[in-house]
């Protein structure tokens, strides 16, 4: 197993799948290491895929999967970084012959290595079977779609509702200070009605608790998710949060 890539995303998976298995690495440079040492292995049976895309511009992606596709010839690949909706899909039609799926990666930055053993991992796509077998044996729970779409949106869409909520827990914070109001107030009238709507059998009702993060989202998931839909496609709410920060 190869993983591309070694950011927050790729050093959690390879912290967490070398425990088990024989995992190398591959960064910026050309050199792949395996075991902590140099290696010139040349064939991998499974690409995890953890580098960072540009979804202005997704040729340089695709031509990189692709390369490293004909460097490696694997039987599988995973696409663990935030693509737009259809990426996998259009990779796969490239590389006839390699299996592909998208898998999720979701938590709070850096400690991804506890939440991919605390958060189920979302594998969707033609590898799925075989991925979970994979990750399961490593501690990781997994939930299977049959389409790679399906955990490419349901992720951007994930990141996107957290990041909406964040936009009203602001506005909200807003309205308390000009009218002289104490937000810890108004958080606990909403945990209340939370409490109150689990009690009468209506969990579905239960909204966020938040705090206010004065008009600036921590963290570059949650604003570059809306970047990942076509701006044509963009509604107002998604075209404000991948603005937010600016």
């Amino acid at each position: 197993m190869l993983i591309i890539g070694m950011g927050e995303v790729g050093k959690a998976h390879y912290n967490v799948l070398s425990k088990v298995y024989d995992v190398c690495h591959k960064d910026k440079d050309k050199k792949i290491y395996c075991n902590g040492k140099s290696s010139t292995r040349k064939q991998f049976d499974t690409l995890l895929i953890a580098t960072q895309c540009n979804p202005a511009d997704m040729q340089p992606f695709y031509e990189m999967v692709c390369g490293y596709a004909k460097q490696f010839r694997p039987k599988i690949i995973d696409v663990l970084t935030t693509t737009p909706c259809g990426t996998v899909e259009c990779i796969a039609e490239m590389l006839p012959g390699i299996k592909l799926s998208k898998s999720s990666v979701r938590g709070m930055h850096p400690n991804l290595d506890k939440f991919l053993l605390d958060i189920p991992k979302h594998i969707g796509g033609a590898a799925n079977v075989t991925l979970r077998d994979l990750y399961t044996k490593a501690g990781i729970t997994c939930v299977l779609h049959n389409k790679s779409r399906t955990v490419e949106l349901a992720h951007v869409l994930n990141n996107f509702l957290y990041g909406v909520n964040v936009m009203a827990t602001d506005e909200a914070a807003k309205y308390c200070r000009e009218f002289g109001v104490d937000w810890m107030e108004i958080l606990e009238y909403r945990k209340t009605n939370n409490s109150g709507f689990v009690k009468a059998g209506f969990p579905s009702k239960v909204s966020p608790i938040l705090y206010p993060s004065s008009n600036h989202i921590g963290g570059h998931c949650v604003t570059y998710a809306p970047t990942t839909i076509p701006k044509e496609m963009r509604g107002q709410l998604a075209t404000m949060l991948a603005n937010y920060n600016k």
